[in-house]
């Protein structure tokens, strides 16, 4: 399991308490990693797909949890990935669908008419706790982190450029300056310093990758320091023998003109 996976998985074994925070929670798991379907006269319904079964494990759960309601979870093989399982996390009955996406304000009516909304819901700044839980969620569905051991890389991926930008700034809120770019056809949020990154973990609450990252650091720090050691007592030696050199042959030089 690559350290990615296994953030996210350590992040989907717990559950909040707080019915608010698991809405932002799930907005932002919909928003970013689910798929809506629209099926006339306002009818939306939506989706889950995720290869990770904690993942829709996760999901399942915080619908049942949050509204009660009956939930589908189907696994498919999937062929042109090596029949890796696909799992679909789906609320069967359109109309709960639909009152479940307006409540997490991924669906709001604008003069009139229902659409997509292309920033993080309002309820999401209502509290810190909030921000945490909804940036936890974005992670979960569309986030990805690489092996501290290779390199230092977080990043988020987004469809929108006015959605990122409103994540953008959760982020900031907290002081973490990441920053977006445009990568072909999606718009990536990204993290390279150690750091933020660290801070980031600690937001969303996976602190086991966290402390990983830290082990990382303080591993390479002290084999950064042995090898500085060890550098400068090479150069410290090579300097000592080649004074040593010169001085045996200042010393030949003497003998041979019969001075010594």
């Amino acid at each position: 399991m690559s350290f990615s996976s296994q953030t996210k998985k350590d992040l989907c074994e717990d559950i909040r308490s707080d019915p608010t925070a698991n809405r932002a929670e799930l907005s932002a798991m919909i928003h970013m990693g689910g798929s809506l379907h629209f099926g006339g006269k306002n009818k939306i319904s939506f989706d889950i797909k995720t290869e990770n079964a904690s993942i829709a494990r996760y999901a399942f759960k915080l619908i049942k949890k949050i509204y009660e309601t009956e939930v589908h979870v189907n696994g498919t093989k999937n062929i042109r990935f090596k029949n890796k399982n696909t799992y679909t996390v789906r609320v069967s009955d359109p109309q709960v669908a639909m009152s479940i996406l307006l409540d997490l304000q991924i669906i709001v009516e604008v003069d009139g008419y229902k659409t997509v909304n292309d920033r993080v819901p309002e309820f999401v700044g209502e509290k810190r706790e909030y921000k945490r839980a909804y940036l936890k969620g974005a992670f979960i569905a569309s986030g990805s982190i690489s092996d501290p051991e290779r390199t230092y890389h977080m990043e988020f991926v987004v469809q929108d450029e006015s959605f990122g930008d409103s994540l953008l700034e959760l982020l900031h809120a907290f002081d973490v300056p990441a920053k977006m770019i445009l990568r072909k056809n999606s718009y990536v949020i990204y993290l390279k310093d150690s750091e933020h990154i660290i801070t980031t973990l600690n937001i969303i609450g996976a602190h086991n990758a966290l402390l990983a990252i830290e082990n990382v650091k303080i591993v390479k720090g002290m084999r950064n320091k042995v090898n500085r050691v060890v550098n400068c007592e090479t150069a410290n030696l090579s300097k000592t023998v080649a004074a040593s050199y010169r001085q045996v042959a200042c010393i030949e030089k003497i003998k041979a003109k019969g001075l010594y």
